[in-house]
């Protein structure tokens, strides 16, 4: 038997076979994508700075997918926030107070003129996070059950 052929020939298959598994777990479907919020992902992950990155994710996220135009939010700081080593990454269950007010200019029956009142609303927030090196993860109101990996992907590289 030729040697040279036979170590090209294990070589190749290595290789590819290498490439195929780096393949498949790399990048789940829609990547890359991004909501295109101004918060960097930390570069070195552990459980404080995916803390911080959760705590300011969230905060963009209620604004964005909560409040109405124009609003002027009260967000106040997270309630509970509790991180877990998951997988590759950190899960990050967070409970976040907010409110928001938004001026209207709509007729009453109180004011039949159109005179700017403020109308306020306020809420809570319970999410839970996934966060690796390449993904960004998201469950609205999570069980005890709930899986972190499964939640909608919010940002992939």
């Amino acid at each position: 038997m030729k040697r040279r052929p036979f170590l090209a020939s294990i070589t190749a298959a290595t290789a590819s076979g290498v490439a195929g598994c780096r393949g498949t777990a790399s990048k789940p479907d829609g990547c890359p994508t991004s909501r295109g919020y101004d918060i960097e992902r930390p570069e070195n992950l552990t459980a404080t700075t995916a803390k911080s990155f959760v705590e300011r994710y969230e905060r963009a996220y209620i604004r964005d997918m909560t409040f109405p135009a124009g609003a002027k939010d009260t967000i106040t700081s997270p309630g509970e926030v509790d991180v877990t080593r998951h997988a590759g990454g950190y899960a990050v269950r967070i409970t976040m107070d907010f409110g928001y007010c938004v001026a209207s200019d709509q007729p009453t029956a109180e004011t039949p003129r159109p005179d700017p009142t403020m109308v306020c609303a306020d809420g809570r927030s319970s999410a839970l996070y996934y966060v690796d090196g390449m993904v960004v993860r998201r469950t609205d109101r999570p069980t005890e059950e709930t899986n972190p990996q499964n939640g909608g992907l919010l940002e992939c590289e």
